[in-house]
């Protein structure tokens, strides 16, 4: 996890490095190329002790999220950004990658598009309702 930030086209050979790591540990076990589910990552880096805190801090994540939400019942913007948070992003590999690559850009543009200004156009999705 910690070489996650390092680029592959900056190390080309990290895969082979960490052969228990994501994806690879189902191949390693079965050779099934599959991808891993959040819960089976933290048992395989930190055994249940993983699963139970990993699993209740996901939870935690995904209340205040829904309370984000709750607090805008009616802001398209507010709204937009939970279901892009929560339709993809997940705590492993694959759901960080998506985080840095896909959501966070995608959530701070709707983010600048749906902020008030002073000369705020008509169509501006801060405070529109559906």
């Amino acid at each position: 996890m910690s070489v996650f930030w390092v680029p592959q086209w900056l190390w080309p050979e990290k895969s082979t490095y960490f052969e228990w790591q994501s994806n690879r540990v189902i191949v390693r076990l079965v050779g099934l190329p599959a991808p891993m589910p959040s819960y089976g990552e933290m048992y395989a880096n930190f055994s249940w002790f993983g699963v139970v805190v990993g699993m209740a801090l996901f939870g935690a994540f995904h209340r205040g999220l829904a309370r984000y939400r709750e607090h805008s019942p009616k802001d398209a913007g507010v709204a937009l950004i939970y279901t892009t948070i929560v339709v993809s992003f997940s705590p492993t590999l694959l759901g960080l990658s998506a985080l840095l690559q896909h959501t966070v850009p995608l959530t701070l543009l709707i983010y600048v598009i749906s902020k008030p200004g002073p000369a705020a156009p008509p169509f501006a999705l801060h405070g529109a309702t559906t």
